[in-house]
């Protein structure tokens, strides 16, 4: 009979660990995450089939400086970080976790660029790339990993964008400290295969121009 029980028992562990892990991937397809230069806290946000996750997070930062004609390749992970000491929801595959402690992380990898010559006195406000991710998220009732509600793996991908970028007589892109970021949108279709800065604009104003030559001597 004690074994019948304990033989019952393990049975019931094993459908209690199915119960809260889900095998296949939840497809993200709208939402977004990010990081800094500055190694400030952010957030992401993933959307899918009866799915919202967010949270705090502490994210990548964008490639701080490349050479024309250098391949460059933005990419990172993010991983949720309750900032404010205080867990948050999700509703996975329509189940709703009014109040859940996330772990875990989502990597991000970019489709590998050749950046551009750069031009003195020009300023790219991003760079962009498609990107995939995939990551495995778990919630938990409580902060110290206990109390496991769900496990999760998810995978996306979409658009990737990283800068600004000041081009300087050396050839080389330099994102400021205090403003470089990089961001990954996910979308729902396939984007665009063909990586490109987002806008390139010429620095005629002698005030910007004088603001870069002042980066550029802050670096020195």
């Amino acid at each position: 009979m004690r074994v019948r029980a304990v033989g019952l028992a393990a049975v019931a562990s094993v459908l209690l660990g199915a119960s809260i892990a889900i095998a296949d991937p939840i497809v993200i397809t709208a939402g977004s995450a990010g990081g800094n230069l500055l190694n400030d806290p952010g957030g992401f946000e993933l959307i899918g089939d009866k799915t919202l996750i967010v949270s705090d997070a502490f994210g990548p930062a964008p490639p701080a400086g490349f050479a024309g004609g250098d391949t460059v390749v933005i990419s990172g992970t993010v991983r949720p970080q309750s900032i404010l000491n205080n867990p948050g929801n999700a509703t996975i595959s329509g189940t709703f976790y009014p109040s859940v402690w996330l772990f875990g992380s989502l990597d991000f990898v970019g489709a590998p660029f050749v950046a551009p010559p750069a031009q003195p006195g020009a300023v790219v406000s991003s760079f962009q790339t498609t990107f995939v991710m995939n990551g495995h998220l778990e919630g938990y009732a409580n902060r110290n990993q206990t109390g496991p509600l769900f496990a999760v793996a998810v995978t996306g991908s979409g658009l990737a964008s990283a800068g600004p970028y000041l081009a300087f007589d050396d050839n080389r892109w330099i994102s400021p400290p205090s403003s470089g970021a990089v961001n990954f949108t996910f979308s729902a279709a396939d984007p665009s295969p063909t990586p490109e800065p987002a806008t390139m604009v010429l620095l005629a104003s002698g005030l910007v121009i004088a603001g870069a030559r002042r980066f550029r001597a802050s670096r020195g």
